[in-house]
């Protein structure tokens, strides 16, 4: 309610007044806003590492935020876009860059928060974070060579076996060694797409949480990959539709840790799949059969154009185990049969 007073500057008896009265239909705006979610990752000195992030509007009216990144180490982050306008319930994805300097110790961990806020109001805000821990160096992870001695020549016929009366003597029965277990015990816990119901060709965020279950950590530097597959069932060996390499000294005993990556569906039902340790280079024994979750369902809206495209996030370990560079071949003599 607005009142307008107007009074004669000669006659202040003469005066006057109006009343204007504005009626607001509905409820007030709302401000909020979501940043999600918290990663982690192990990389060498030198490196840039890349962490992806999903601002929602969770206003009720179209809102420009301010996204800032700050380092606990001092390192040098960017943010990329800083200025995000987003409609109601529209969301955007964020990308944090972490520059590990050249010099890092191993073992040196940064945690950079990120921090979204609303132009209209400060005191609307939400945070993630960025873990980074510096890696150790370079491990290597040696496997024994096995060798097939293959006989070229031509084979000598097995003759036919003469009678003597004895009886033969029987074959013994070979009972299997167990093997010892190691402790370790790596599996996916959860698989989880954000928003639940995505649209084709619109980018949503995938993310996989595994566990280490068991009671003892996986050693250092018995590095591992994690595949995510969209409608193929995993085998050993065989790599996803993304990939993470993650290293063996994050997962102590009883840690867990969730992985993310932004990801395109097309439109349609989609069954998820995820598998940890897919080279088999950690001894679960004897828990080597449960490192896979799925099908876990998703159900696309929009129209079918394909299975869909991800962006895997930053990986520094070959994807096959490195040899020590310099080692020779062994010689191999076959040995006659």
């Amino acid at each position: 309610t607005l009142t307008l007073t107007a009074t004669s500057t000669t006659d202040s008896g003469v005066w006057d007044t109006a009343v204007d009265i504005t009626t607001v239909n509905g409820p007030p705006p709302t401000l909020g806003v979501l940043l999600e979610p918290d990663n982690s990752s192990t990389d060498d000195p030198g490196v840039t590492v890349q962490y992806t992030h999903r601002i929602t509007n969770t206003s009720t009216v179209t809102e420009t935020f301010v996204v800032s990144a700050n380092s606990s180490q001092g390192w040098t982050v960017s943010v990329t876009p800083q200025f995000p306008r987003l409609g109601p319930g529209q969301f955007n994805v964020v990308t944090v860059r972490v520059t590990i300097p050249g010099a890092a110790s191993g073992g040196e961990v940064d945690v950079t928060t990120v921090t979204a806020v609303s132009m209209s109001d400060p005191a609307v805000r939400d945070t993630a974070t960025d873990t980074t821990t510096v890696a150790y160096g370079q491990q290597f992870v040696y496997l024994p060579v096995i060798l097939n001695n293959v006989d070229n020549t031509t084979p000598t016929p097995t003759p036919t076996p003469t009678s003597t009366g004895v009886p033969p003597t029987e074959t013994p029965t070979i009972t299997p060694t167990p093997c010892s277990p190691t402790g370790v015990d790596l599996v996916v816990t959860n698989i989880e797409v954000q928003p639940a119901s995505p649209a084709s060709g619109v980018p949503a965020t995938v993310l996989v949480t595994i566990r280490n279950q068991g009671t003892t950590s996986v050693a250092f530097g018995n590095n591992f990959f994690l595949d995510f597959y969209v409608n193929r069932m995993p085998q050993p060996l065989l790599p996803g539709d993304v990939t993470w390499g993650i290293q063996g000294v994050d997962l102590s005993a009883g840690t867990s840790r969730t992985y993310s990556v932004p990801y395109t569906f097309s439109g349609g039902s989609h069954q998820l799949w995820a598998q940890v340790d897919t080279d088999n280079t950690v001894d679960e024994c004897p828990n080597e059969d449960n490192n896979v979750l799925g099908p876990v369902p998703l159900t696309v809206s929009g129209a079918s154009n394909g299975q869909g495209s991800g962006l895997s996030v930053p990986n520094t370990q070959p994807r096959h185990t490195p040899t020590l560079p310099g080692t020779p071949e062994p010689a191999v003599t076959p040995t006659p049969y």
